[in-house]
């Protein structure tokens, strides 16, 4: 009697899926990497800080009440917060340039998550560090002699005040995927400065420099910003102007729609050159 023996195949085991990164993570650890960055605290806080002190408690008219809502100490608090917001974003995203330089964009884009995630987790950080030096100076503020008439218009000047990180967070970005990699935080840092100077934040601009003003990245979000406190009022050399509210906000959403844009080209040359 003969036996047939057949052999069996163990059970194949089901191939283990790649798990995806989690963006929370990612967030987390990009916020604490550029927390640690030297220049972030003076750029971002040291000076707005400085600045709030020297005109907005220091000076004789800093006092001086502009409105049943506000005094003049106020209107200088929410514009170096809203510009410490600015700066502190764009250069945190503009950091983007060092991962594309040195390769590591390169080893997330071979992820599940991919390069999305990590522009996504660098976004995200860079609006989380834009409310530190806010906070910060909403502290300051309230300790000294800043005055707004309610609660409620502290906490929305504070809010608008951060949002003014989500432009200048895609301008980061945008200097990033664009710029060369050793420079690319200094041109954002540089640049938001400066467009904070043009756009009315710093002191009050008049004739053809106000006019400049209107159409830059920084008019908008601080105008937005200051509009709870101020109505339709907008200081200038030449004294107060009244605007209605479509023109800083049509100003705020144009510079993202051009910001983004210019992100998107950015990130497509990233993924093709990753492809190649």
């Amino acid at each position: 009697m003969s036996h047939t023996l057949t052999s069996t195949s163990a059970p194949s085991l089901p191939a283990k899926r790649r798990k995806r990164p989690s963006i929370a993570t990612g967030i987390r650890l990009q916020f604490l990497t550029d927390i640690k960055d030297p220049s972030f605290v003076f750029f971002a806080i040291i000076m707005p800080v400085a600045m709030y002190q020297i005109f907005g408690t220091n000076a004789s008219w800093a006092a001086e009440v502009v409105n049943d809502k506000t005094n003049v100490s106020a209107t200088i608090l929410v514009a170096m917060a809203t510009f410490s917001a600015a700066i502190s974003a764009a250069s945190a995203a503009a950091s983007t340039a060092a991962d594309l330089s040195s390769g590591w964009a390169r080893q997330v884009a071979l992820t599940a998550g991919g390069v999305s995630s990590y522009l996504t987790s660098r976004l995200v950080s860079a609006l989380l560090m834009a409310i530190i030096p806010v906070t910060i100076l909403y502290i300051m503020g309230a300790a000294q002699i800043a005055w707004m008439s309610s609660l409620g218009l502290w906490a929305v000047t504070y809010v608008l005040s951060i949002t003014a990180g989500i432009p200048f967070a895609l301008f980061g970005l945008a200097v990033g995927m664009w710029a060369p990699a050793r420079s690319a935080p200094g041109i954002a840092g540089s640049a938001t400065s400066l467009l904070a100077f043009l756009g009315n934040a710093f002191m009050p601009l008049g004739g053809s420099l106000f006019t400049f003003a209107r159409f830059t990245p920084m008019y908008g979000v601080l105008n937005l910003a200051r509009r709870p406190m101020m109505d339709d009022a907008i200081p200038t050399a030449d004294g107060v102007i009244h605007e209605p509210l479509w023109i800083p906000t049509v100003n705020a959403l144009v510079w993202i729609a051009i910001f983004l844009i210019i992100v998107v080209l950015g990130f497509r040359r990233t993924t093709q050159r990753y492809r190649a």
